[in-house]
């Protein structure tokens, strides 16, 4: 009896995994043929089935690795970009848009995934430069470009022409139907726990969506983890560019103040009435040293409130489109933060490879996408004095709570 429901349960994990993988392969190649990586789409389900068929994978371990194929795939259709073209006839639009306004174009550079415009700036406000040239745009290229200006890395100020990535209804539905997967893959828990850990997450999207919807945020995606911590966060990218770093300061700034209430609201109750119990705790933190044993003896609701303020400080790392990201973006700027964006992935993998085994899915994931930063149509105007001093207060604050023990 029990070897048929095992045999049941791996080939509903097998058809479930090639399912996803087959449609989205599909889909990938009929809506993005130019796109790269379609065949690991394929290559990675072989790897998976042989893995369900040889090792004794128990129906929770592999519900996480293929919430984990999910993510990717997510990951992976809306991180693909078409290659950047452009045709004499919009290179001549092009420099029209730049007629009579207060930017001098010299020359325009074309990039991987925009157009670097080089000129001299006639005005220092360049709110009002932008919103100049976006509505040239808007009449003369209708619906094709965002105009930004940004500053490369160690080069001087320019404006930044970013192509228009129209979202696919159907690329919508798919993601929305994987991520329907994924949540059905985390019932796996008391339901006490996933109730609290659900409304955790809950409140952080509602306050994410509060203060960027009009950026069109991508549909949601998980980050899964592993049995004894089975989900690690949920987030959602910019499609478009923030107004200013002010606007990026507040998108990073209330997911994370709202994770951390809830957490807290949830940890401290239960933790005061918890007896203690010893455990082996999935994220061994110093934090976790200090709370003891009693973090053993939580109830599965108080649990959540743990687990929310460990997706917190993880949500602080300062990697691509993460609240830490947005805050160390409107701190530095869009350039800078790339730059400690691409070296914070490498010192992530390197402590989940040392210390927290428990991060190596989703370290391994941050080299899967792009976590380049998308410049704000006003890249440049800097923060107030109290903002710096608050976003560098949260980023030290992420760091605190993953600190190892």
């Amino acid at each position: 009896m029990g070897m048929s429901a095992n045999l049941s349960s791996n080939l509903f994990t097998l058809l479930l995994c090639w399912g996803t993988a087959i449609g989205s392969a599909i889909y990938a190649y009929w809506a993005r043929p130019q796109a790269k990586g379609v065949l690991w789409l394929v290559v990675i389900p072989i790897f998976f089935s042989l893995a369900v068929l040889l090792l004794p994978l128990s129906p929770t371990t592999q519900g996480g690795v293929l919430l984990s194929y999910i993510t990717i795939v997510q990951l992976w259709l809306f991180s693909c970009r078409p290659t950047l073209v452009i045709t004499p006839g919009e290179k001549s639009a092009i420099y029209r848009c730049f007629a009579d306004s207060l930017f001098t174009l010299e020359s325009v550079q074309v990039s991987s995934d925009r157009l670097i415009c080089l000129g001299r700036f006639r005005s220092e406000n360049y709110t009002l430069v932008q919103q100049q040239l976006q509505t040239s745009f808007d009449h003369l290229l209708p619906q094709q470009y965002y105009v930004v200006i940004a500053q490369s890395f160690l080069q001087p100020p320019s404006c930044h022409l970013l192509p228009v990535v129209r979202q696919q209804p159907a690329l919508i539905w798919l993601s929305r139907f994987l991520a329907a997967i994924g949540a059905v893959l985390l019932m796996q828990q008391h339901w006490s726990y996933v109730l609290s850990i659900l409304g955790i997450l809950a409140g952080r999207e509602w306050a994410r969506a509060r203060v960027g919807g009009r950026l069109q945020l991508s549909p949601l995606l998980t980050v899964p983890g592993n049995l004894t911590l089975p989900v690690l966060g949920m987030g959602r990218h910019t499609v478009i560019p923030a107004p200013d770093r002010r606007f990026l300061f507040r998108l990073g700034l209330a997911p994370a103040v709202v994770g951390l209430i809830l957490s807290l609201l949830l940890l401290v109750p239960g933790y005061l009435g918890a007896v203690p119990q010893t455990v082996t705790v999935p994220f061994p933190n110093w934090l976790g040293d200090i709370l003891g044993q009693k973090l053993g003896g939580l109830p599965p609701w108080a649990k959540a409130g743990w687990h929310g303020l460990l997706i917190t400080g993880l949500g602080l790392l300062p990697i691509g489109q993460l609240e830490g990201g947005h805050l160390l973006h409107s701190l530095v700027g869009s350039a800078q933060a790339t730059l400690v964006s691409r070296v914070s992935r490498v010192v992530l993998l390197a402590v989940s490879l040392v210390h927290y085994h428990i991060l190596l899915l989703p370290a391994v994931m941050a080299f899967w996408v792009n976590v380049d930063r998308l410049p704000a149509a006003n890249d440049l105007d800097e923060l107030p004095e109290a903002y710096d001093l608050c976003a560098i207060a949260l980023l030290g604050l992420g760091l605190l709570i993953l600190f190892p023990a």
